[in-house]
């Protein structure tokens, strides 16, 4: 079927579109006019208008059904897409259309001119204008926006491409079937001098086909000008067989491949064109990279890719490699399943060439655009730079450099290190138990490249990079991480093994560090074969407990001259095999390989652990105590109080030294590696003055002490792990790796807040990185507003023009001029000169737009500190204000406040009701709803994380309740609490500032949060979720015309998720109550707000009632039953969510089948409805596929089985769709 690049989706996908098609077949007709369809089911009284269906659109089945339309624009491109099918094919089968409940029967659909011309009118206004059309009940905006641009495309082939409706030469009734053999593809195109005014094929030719449905044949007369060739409406597509009957002198001439071509001679023989190739053929000698950059023009990467890799490596040039790298990274979505190998590849395709194309644009943007999207922002930053540096205009580089810099001083992780540690071995305890029988069954020891991969593939869902080692050890299996003598990595390995479960423990051992096996050899798959007793060692000792090592091996001579880092690998590798890989790392500080034997005597590396032995150390395989090693350390400090942090340092101490090192010496490979893996090193720093001035030195240690308490109690170890600290001559240290970034500047922010210190900061282990504000100083502000004190100098030493109410224009050109090329701090500069009496609104906004600036972005694009940058994101805040009453109705001044509040920490909350004012002020700025997006996300994460923070976080309930407008009666609702549940309402803390926006208090040791949100849901999130709810028919409605919404959060310890829920239920339904309320938006469905109370009613009396509603998401049942706890579960006409993206939402997908198997008891099973066969044939294949379920029974026809269809009670579903004649599916599956 031509249309099926069309039909099933927004065009022929609906319930309309069903009932059009038994219409259509229910007719018992071979030709139908477009005039009696719209007779027959009411389109006709819309008079071609259809943006609202207007009248009720209906007709009743031969067999007495009343079968429903409920939009007419749906209907009607429906019947265009027919109207299509009919003008390539001649006609169309209702069973492509319906398959599964419609039998094979071919019928034409006919329309007049007249029809036609109105019909091309109608699609065209949908095309240009969708949302003013009555489909909002269906789809959301984004998926009428996509249906019309199907549209679009579908009218101008029937209207533009086809042309009218024709008087064919061969009518439909006479078509013969002379291509009964025919396979494969089957549309063509063909001239209206063939196929209107009836002549015969002088010229074809056959091309490479253009999609699935294409033979790739082209026939013309032979006589039509360029003029009329060039004109769409003179040529339509067909089938091949309609063009042979048009003309049955071309059949012998199609099996002949592509590319051909034939022309009729003077007999009227088809004879071949020697030599023939089509226009737009590419040059055979063309290069295969212009094949490639027209190809990139037209976003075909992977054509790009197959051409490259056709390609063998060896073969292949730097350039090449390049442009399948750029191809990779433009096709790789790293939110998808496989994104982020694209971005890995595109690195390893890139990284041999960097000598060639140093200084290169394109080679370094192309390496940082891979590392930026793979959340690795440090190393990006680098690769943006040197892209910078050699084209120092290109704007999107700017752009990103930008964002990395953010990103680096603040990083931010869609999963940190701790929620990838947890997500991980979850993964691995469902997993191990098949990776266990494999290991058994592996006796031959076949399958051990298969079994690396497959633990190697799980890991990296945690490191970007990891080594290890698999075995068993005769009583349990062991997985052994190894650092490789990297003690930054060390921490996260042991912070990783800490969290093992229990479950896996029972079977594994997880260790960290290679363990220490006496009569160790190693052995290569090529033949090199080296033990202990091989090599010659000489051990040197360079202090206590502190050994260098030279080692000298005979057999790896060949190998030390051909692949020096390949023996060296070998030969540390086998001293952490015969020593421990934790000893090797702890004692042995130099490695050196001979290249010859020294003269003085040696002895075996095999005798190593008895020689150290019998100095006096050790051998310890536990890597805690290791990294419990602290070092001490002086410096020199810096007096200068500007300095970069961490030069003022006196005396400090540190587990980690590569990190100090690293900061000290500008080396950011430690940092990227952690950054890479979720993870940050970073350092708390505060003023010492205000603590020497009360206690003396002890007091420094004592605060510090208090802080170090806590991240060692509690929750701190999940959130970071300390690596040390420092004393300098103006501020206090504390070190640490972050295993969760924001829950650590979160905790660090309250413990400053409630000290006694005027200010606190955080910083990375990287030098070049802004500041993160965690305390601000007083509001004592100094006379230049506390701004950097290069802003307060005054212009000196060079030409300006200073600013007077005359020269007003030529002063803000220069100021422009100066903004343009990144000059802040002069803008800023000259703006403070302007004396008091003459500044105005625009030299104020002007000032702010200028600290803005400087704060965001820095001069010359170059960042400025953080904490320069808060002072100037205040200031500018305060020179806003001073002209409120001028600009509060202006975009531009909403603009600014919105983004001083989004940019300094943790302020988002006040920049959304400025960027809404915004939004309403220039609805075409599309910045607006983009900040606000931007703003609610960082809200989200921010309360995702303070979720997280909970001792046990599992079964959190979230929900919003749509208002109307943005307000809400605090009072009344917690009357509402009291007099209907009996539950007080008493915020948190009397002596804080309670705003009326929001609450949060404590009901039985849960914490309850109920806020106000005075904009709408951001992303159209609560729209298309509203579609779930075919019970309220104005859901969507609702959620399209609500302004604002109120969050509702409970949140508790893991085994009160039944009491959570109720309180949830119950706050909710309180909210209800308010007087703008218009919807519950919750797990997944917009809820009417009576249905809501009416059901939470029940629980009165505190008692949930027999039947349990549970208005939740299905994801999170496991979180509300226990193991074993379900004995069935019934499935009943789910959402086939029919798009393949969304197929991990089928409540039957394997996904889901996983869930169900953790509370549902081994007995048990699952039974499920549907009427959509596509979803059943998708479930029964999930169900085939999975090692634990298996099919009890199945039938694609439920009503007539008489065995599985007893005791069968209908839905109202089930009844409706039975009627019309729908077969009804249903599986039993079980364990």
């Amino acid at each position: 079927m031509y249309i099926g690049k069309y039909w099933g989706n927004f065009i022929g996908g609906s319930d309309d579109s069903l009932n059009l098609v038994a219409f259509l077949e229910d007719q018992k007709k071979e030709e139908i006019p477009l005039s009696e369809i719209f007779a027959k089911i009411g389109l006709d009284k819309q008079n071609w208008d259809f943006h609202q269906t207007v009248e009720y659109l209906e007709f009743t089945h031969s067999n007495g059904v009343e079968i429903d339309f409920h939009f007419a624009i749906d209907v009607v491109t429906d019947l265009a897409a027919i109207l299509l099918e009919c003008s390539v094919s001649g006609g169309v089968n209702l069973h492509d259309l319906d398959e599964y409940n419609t039998p094979s029967r071919r019928i034409r659909v006919t329309a007049t001119a007249e029809e036609h011309d109105a019909m091309d009118k109608a699609l065209a206004d949908f095309a240009q204008a969708p949302l003013s059309y009555d489909l909002h009940d269906l789809m959301s905006d984004e998926e009428i926006e996509e249906m019309a641009h199907q549209v679009a495309a579908l009218r101008k082939e029937l209207y533009e491409s086809a042309g009218r409706n024709r008087s064919y030469h061969v009518k439909a009734e006479d078509m013969k079937n002379l291509l009964p053999d025919w396979a494969g593809a089957d549309g063509c195109i063909a001239t209206n001098r063939i196929t209107v005014e009836g002549c015969k094929v002088g010229y074809c030719y056959r091309e490479e086909p253009d999609g699935d449905w294409d033979s790739g044949w082209r026939f013309t007369a032979g006589d039509e000008s360029d003029d009329y060739m060039d004109d769409p409406n003179n040529a339509g597509l067909y089938k091949l067989n309609t063009i042979c009957n048009d003309d049955s002198d071309i059949i012998p001439l199609l099996n002949t491949p592509a590319p051909c071509a034939f022309e009729r001679d003077e007999h009227g023989v088809f004879q071949p064109i020697k030599d023939w190739k089509p226009e737009n053929e590419e040059e055979p000698d063309m290069d295969i990279l212009q094949r490639c950059q027209k190809w990139h023009e037209t976003d075909e990467y992977q054509k790009i890719i197959d051409a490259l890799e056709a390609i063998p490596a060896e073969e292949r040039t730097p350039e090449m490699d390049s442009e399948l790298a750029r191809a990779y990274n433009n096709l790789a979505d790293p939110n998808k399943p496989g994104g982020k190998d694209m971005l890995k590849k595109a690195i390893a395709l890139l990284k041999p060439h960097e000598e060639y194309f140093e200084g290169d644009h394109y080679w370094n943007f192309r390496m940082g655009y891979s590392y930026y999207y793979l959340d690795q922002e440090g190393r990006a930053l680098r690769y943006f730079e040197k892209a910078l540096e050699a084209r120092p205009d290109d704007a999107d580089t700017k752009e990103l450099i930008d964002s990395c810099k953010k990103g680096i001083a603040l990083p931010q992780f869609s999963e940190c290190f701790r929620e990838r540690t947890e997500d991980w071995w979850e993964t691995f305890a469902e997993m191990e138990g098949a990776l266990r029988q494999m290991m058994d069954e592996d006796k031959d020891h076949t399958r051990g490249a298969e079994i690396v991969a497959q633990m190697e593939d799980t890991l990296n869902l945690v490191f970007d990079e990891i080594s290890f080692e698999m075995g068993f050890n005769g009583e349990k299996y062991e997985l052994i991480l190894t650092p490789e003598g990297d003690r930054v990595k060390l921490f996260e390995l042991v912070y990783f093994q800490k969290h093992a479960p229990k479950e896996v423990l029972e079977h594994w051992s997880i260790l960290v560090g290679r363990q220490p096996i006496r009569d160790i050899g190693l052995r290569t798959d090529d033949g090199w074969d080296i033990s202990g007793d091989d090599v010659q060692i000489w051990l040197e000792e360079q202090g206590e407990n502190s050994f260098t090592i030279s080692a000298y091996c005979e057999k790896l001579l060949p190998m030390l001259r051909k692949e020096e880092g390949r023996a060296w690998w070998m030969l540390t590798t086998l001293t952490d095999q015969v020593l421990g890989e934790i000893s090797h790392m702890w004692y042995i500080d130099g490695f050196d390989v001979l290249e010859g034997p020294r003269a003085e005597p040696s002895l075996l590396l095999s005798q190593l652990p008895d020689k150290l032995k019998e100095r006096g150390v050790d051998l310890s395989t536990a890597p805690e105590a290791y990294l419990d090693s602290c070092l001490a350390y002086k410096m020199e400090p810096n007096k200068d109080p500007d300095a970069d942090w961490r030069l003022d340092v006196i005396a400090g101490s540190t587990n980690c030294v590569p990190l100090i090192n690293g900061y000290l010496n500008e080396d950011n490979d430690f940092m990227d590696a952690l950054h890479a893996d979720g993870a940050v090193a970073g350092f708390f720093c505060y003023p010492l003055d205000t603590l020497r001035e009360e206690e003396g030195s002890q007091k420094l240690f004592d605060f510090r002490d208090k802080l170090e308490e806590v991240f060692t109690s509690g929750e701190g170890p999940e959130v970071l792990t300390l690596t040390g600290g420092a004393t300098g001559l103006f501020c206090g240290y504390v070190d640490f790796i972050a295993w969760d970034i924001r829950t650590a500047l979160r905790m660090a922010k309250a413990f400053f807040e409630d000290s006694g210190i005027p200010w606190a900061s955080f910083h990375t282990f990287r030098r070049e990185a802004g500041t993160v504000n965690l305390k601000a100083p007083p509001e004592e502000e100094p006379a230049d507003g506390g701004q950097a004190a290069e802003l307060a100098e005054p212009l000196t030493g060079m030409d300006y023009i200073p600013y007077t109410p005359e020269n007003a224009e030529e002063f803000f050109a220069q100021i422009e001029q100066w903004n343009d090329a990144d000059e802040y701090t002069r803008c800023i500069q000259a703006l403070n000169a302007i004396p008091e009496d003459w500044r105005n609104y625009r030299t104020t906004y002007a000032l702010a737009r200028a600290l803005e600036n400087y704060a965001i972005i820095g001069d010359h694009d170059e960042g400025t500190p953080r904490y320069k940058g808060d002072k100037a994101l205040l200031r500018a805040i305060d020179v806003l204000e001073s002209v409120w009453e001028e600009g509060q109705d202006k975009a531009e001044w909403n603009m600014r406040m919105a983004y001083a509040y989004q940019y300094l920490f943790e302020q988002e909350e006040k920049a959304i009701p400025y960027a809404q004012r915004w939004a309403e002020l220039d609805p075409e700025d599309e910045n607006a709803p983009a900040v606000i997006r931007e703003c609610q996300e960082e809200i989200a994460k921010r309360g995702e994380a303070e979720t997280d923070g909970e001792t046990d976080h599992t079964g959190v309930f979230t929900g919003f309740v749509l208002l109307s407008r943005g307000e809400w009666d605090k009072a009344q609702f917690i009357r509402d609490m009291k007099e209907k549940w009996d539950i007080p309402v008493e915020e948190y803390d009397a002596s804080e500032d309670k705003s009326d926006d929001a609450l949060v208090f404590e009901v039985g040791g849960m914490v309850a949060a109920v806020s106000l949100a005075a904009c709408p849901i951001p992303g159209g999130e609560a729209e298309a979720n509203a579609e779930n709810n075919y019970m309220w028919e104005d859901a969507v409605k609702a959620a399209r015309e609500h302004r604002a919404h109120i969050m509702v959060a409970v949140l508790g310890k893991e085994e009160d998720v039944l009491e959570k829920g109720k309180l949830y239920t119950k706050l909710v339904a309180a909210c209800c109550r308010q007087k703008y309320a218009t919807g519950i938006y919750t797990s997944g469905v917009v809820f009417e707000p009576r249905f809501y109370e009416g059901f939470a009613d029940i629980m009165q009396e505190d008692e949930l009632p027999n039947v349990h509603f549970l208005c939740i998401d299905a994801a999170t049942l496991p979180d509300i039953f226990d193991r074993n706890e379900v004995d069935r579960i019934y499935l009943n006409f789910s959402d086939p969510w029919p798009k393949d993206r969304h197929a991990r939402r089928r409540l039957t997908s394997s996904e889901f089948l996983a869930r169900y198997d953790l509370f549902l008891a081994p007995d048990g099973r699952i039974e499920f409805k549907t009427d959509n066969q596509d979803l059943f044939t998708f479930s029964l294949e999930e169900i085939e596929s999975s090692d634990k379920w298996h099919l009890d029974a199945s039938t694609r026809d439920l009503h007539h089985d008489a065995a599985m269809n007893e005791g069968n009670i209908m839905t109202e579903y089930e009844e409706k769709f039975s009627a019309v004649g729908n077969p009804i599916c249903k599986l039993i599956a079980s364990r």
